[in-house]
């Protein structure tokens, strides 16, 4: 999607829309959101990613929409509204604001008041929206609810489920990203809850494995950098090891289910969930992977906290222009 100043040649299948004063010509079909985001246009949101299908739930992004000079009798998300030609759209009016404004306080009438121990405390985005669109005071009295936590498997964590907000992003990333329908939400109103279907647990035999990915031009460089002791790859597995092991949940990375968790390394599993290589070697093992388990659903791959940034970046640049122009050619795999 592209947003860019109005242009008098304006093509078939675009549309010429007013964005808080700024002129721009965007794709029909396209969302209000998605407009604003190309246009540098901040707009509050929880349940939108671009990603994901479309729910609308969380209505953080209401805006003003004027039509043919009509505003329409309501704020509308701008996530689900459509664009359209002459559309004006107002994102900073007092109307668009209040109702911002509006949903944030209905949003914290049962939020626990956790920030100073909650793990998330300074890398929270509702916390980061609350300070710009919450009031400093609630002005309910009532008790807030509570959601008991519930065990969903080894892969998930829902010891806090009182702090959850519903914008059912875990729901769509596991139908439409790892391809499996196990997680959705119960109830109506403050009765909702995101649960698993009928007390099932979300386990490694039905979701897609996650594998870290380095390339470098020849192999040797590529096992040394990926597989040493102070490579960011295996500090990263280790710390997750740790973690589960002494939760007893060391189910994730197990081959069988009946698998004691004392046969299951540190070693083992760095040899099954990095995949390092020249760029010919990565392309097949992610192939193979793929004949192993299936289709994949997307192919994620970062760099990020690299020990050698030279390297990292060769290794990204290898990875977009050697395996994954022969990833997106096989079929049933896309990255």
């Amino acid at each position: 999607m592209s947003a860019q100043p109005m242009n008098p040649n304006v093509p078939p299948d675009h549309v010429t829309i007013d964005i808080d004063g700024r002129s721009m010509v965007v794709p029909k079909g396209s969302m209000i959101i998605a407009a604003a985001d190309k246009a540098g246009i901040a707009l509050p949101r929880f349940c939108y990613h671009d990603k994901l299908t479309i729910a609308a739930n969380c209505r953080m992004c209401m805006v003003e929409v004027e039509m043919g000079g009509k505003p329409m009798p309501k704020p509308q998300p701008a996530c689900a509204t459509p664009v359209a030609d002459g559309m004006k759209v107002l994102t900073q009016s007092q109307k668009a604001l209040s109702a911002q404004r509006n949903v944030m306080e209905f949003l914290l009438i049962n939020h626990p008041l956790d920030c100073p121990i909650c793990d998330q405390g300074g890398e929270c985005q509702l916390q980061d929206l609350a300070v710009g669109y919450g009031a400093s005071s609630s002005r309910y009295q009532e008790k807030k609810r509570v959601v008991f936590h519930k065990y969903m498997g080894p892969l998930i964590s829902a010891e806090e489920m009182t702090r959850c907000i519903h914008c059912t992003r875990c729901v769509r990333f596991g139908l439409e990203i790892a391809g499996v329908m196990e997680l959705g939400m119960s109830g109506r109103g403050e009765h909702a809850e995101i649960e698993t279907f009928v007390g099932r647990t979300v386990d490694s035999a039905n979701w897609r494995v996650a594998k870290s990915v380095f390339v470098a031009r020849d192999a040797a460089t590529a096992k040394a950098y990926a597989t040493s002791p102070d490579s960011p790859y295996v500090y990263y597995y280790h710390q997750l090891f740790t973690k589960l092991k002494r939760s007893g949940r060391l189910e994730l990375f197990k081959t069988r289910r009946d698998q004691p968790d004392a046969e299951v390394t540190l070693e083992e599993i760095c040899d099954k969930l990095i995949i390092y290589g020249t760029p010919e070697s990565v392309a097949d093992q992610l192939l193979a992977f793929q004949e192993e388990i299936g289709a994949f659903g997307t192919l994620l791959y970062a760099g990020k906290d690299w020990r050698d940034r030279e390297l990292g970046r060769q290794s990204m640049i290898l990875m977009a222009e050697k395996v994954l122009p022969r990833i997106n050619a096989a079929p049933g795999l896309s990255a």
